[in-house]
């Protein structure tokens, strides 16, 4: 019972965080900052357009069908620690429902993709942990409604999760998602090298204070100047707290907003 009611109580306090965050941004004297505020504000207080609404509301629709799936794939289990990065793990199974209600970003956060995609007009997204797709779907659709021909590249290390995830961009009609299918460890330097121009960057699916501290570098030479990177459960252990601590610190970083469950970061590139 409490752990319902903490789940059901969670959007209220994440969109209130959102909106102080995003009030506190759009006031800076800095565009970036304001565009960033702007669209915490419009995530926070649900303040989309109709055009908006109706992309927002078939990937809901969407997630509600994966999240009624009784069926089930085969995923490797690497643990949060190490298998992201390439271990080699033991194979679970699990039930496509189940996991795709564990694991996909939640309504409050996916929404707050898609406002700072259309806020920051990026060209290129890159999603480290596609999970069943619902963040990466409404990125793309923030990306038809720039109306730009932006694209979404996400990497996935399970091969079962990322065909679920290729099975819903498919009844959605999003042709602008590129899944990559592998350990990041294999996959990110070739997606990184192949793909400049990064201009919105979600990293997930690996939750460990070296790895999201890698991640990043390995990701910053492709990064445009004023890139949004948003980092996934900054507060899921000691070591994400840590790393949090030390990327809002990080002096490439022009602006950084706890969020309480995720990170934001502006990305300055260094002069010379």
């Amino acid at each position: 019972m409490l752990g319902l009611l903490k789940n059901f109580v969670k959007p209220y306090v994440y969109r209130s965080r959102l909106r102080a965050e995003g009030a506190r941004m759009a006031a800076l004297d800095d565009a970036a900052a304001r565009a960033v505020g702007d669209a915490f504000l419009k995530a926070g207080c649900r303040a989309f357009d109709a055009s908006e609404q109706v992309l927002m509301e078939c990937v809901e629709a969407q997630r509600a069908k994966v999240n009624a799936r009784t069926d089930t794939f085969d995923q490797p289990d690497y643990g949060a620690g190490a298998g992201a990065a390439g271990g080699e793990g033991r194979t679970v199974q699990r039930v496509v429902g189940d996991f795709a209600r564990a694991a996909s970003s939640p309504q409050v956060w996916a929404s707050m993709h898609f406002a700072l995609v259309r806020a920051v007009q990026p060209s290129l997204c890159l999603e480290l942990g596609t999970c069943v797709g619902i963040a990466s779907s409404y990125m793309a659709a923030a990306l038809r409604l720039n109306g730009a021909g932006g694209q979404v590249i996400t990497l996935e290390g399970a091969p079962g999760a990322a065909a679920v995830a290729a099975a819903n961009f498919q009844d959605l009609g999003f042709e602008n998602i590129n899944i990559v299918v592998g350990p990041f460890q294999k996959t990110l330097d070739t997606v990184v090298a192949e793909h400049p121009g990064f201009g919105f960057v979600f990293i997930d699916g690996h939750h460990d204070e070296k790895a999201t501290w890698d991640y990043f570098n390995k990701i910053e030479p492709a990064l445009t100047d004023g890139a949004v990177v948003v980092f996934d459960d900054i507060a899921w252990s000691d070591g994400m707290r840590r790393v949090w601590r030390r990327l809002a610190a990080d002096p490439r970083m022009a602006h950084a907003c706890d969020l309480r469950h995720l990170g934001v970061c502006i990305y300055r590139r260094p002069a010379g």
